[in-house]
């Protein structure tokens, strides 16, 4: 899914609630990497293990423009992992970064299955959602309605409020109804590029 695979928090190697100051930081390092003509490490917040991401100053810059607006960075932010518990998040973000994806799956799905969304594992909703997005398996219709279901319910959950404050300015207001939308519009947007790309095969 191109929406995370291309998502400019993963160009930068960011969460999505690093902000504004971790976002400027991280792209300054990276332009570094760049102007040195070294490879950026993939040690970050960028998971290789999701697919291949070449990194180039243009890419580095063009991801730092689309997180300049609130109504971008949300959108983003929808279809990108973010750090809510440092506890259980961190680990599941480790086992990515050694690329073992199974270990993370497993991670924030013991904490979905313990109990209702609640403060310490909704951010488990949001991500096992992002990490099972990120597979691109459209044909195991059970996975894409699991993670279709965890977004929602965290979108519809009482701590979404804090998550969107985390990612955009405080002032920035959108209805629950309204990021429902555009996180659905979105997913329809990228099975119709995914089944043209087949067609075209």
């Amino acid at each position: 899914m191109q929406i995370i695979l291309n998502n400019p928090y993963r160009v930068l190697g960011i969460v999505a609630n690093a902000g504004i100051k971790g976002q400027r930081s991280q792209t300054r390092l990276l332009k570094r990497y760049i102007e040195a003509e070294q490879e950026p490490p993939q040690d970050d917040y960028s998971f290789p293990v999701l697919g291949k991401l070449t990194r180039t100053d243009d890419s580095i810059a063009e991801a730092a423009s689309k997180l300049d607006l609130d109504r971008d960075k949300m959108l983003a932010a929808l279809f990108w992992f973010y750090k809510g518990n440092e506890i259980t998040d961190e680990p599941a973000f480790e086992a990515l970064k050694e690329q073992d994806f199974s270990q993370a799956v497993a991670i924030w799905s013991k904490l979905i299955n313990q109990a209702n969304l609640t403060e310490r594992n909704a951010s488990a909703f949001q991500n096992l959602s992002t990490l099972l997005l990120a597979t691109r398996n459209f044909s195991t219709n059970k996975k894409l309605g699991k993670a279709i279901q965890f977004k929602l319910q965290f979108i519809e959950s009482s701590f979404f409020d804090k998550y969107k404050n985390s990612v955009t300015d405080s002032t920035y207001k959108i209805s629950t109804n309204d990021i429902q939308l555009i996180f659905l519009n979105k997913l329809v947007d990228e099975f119709k590029k995914h089944d043209k790309k087949n067609i075209q095969r």
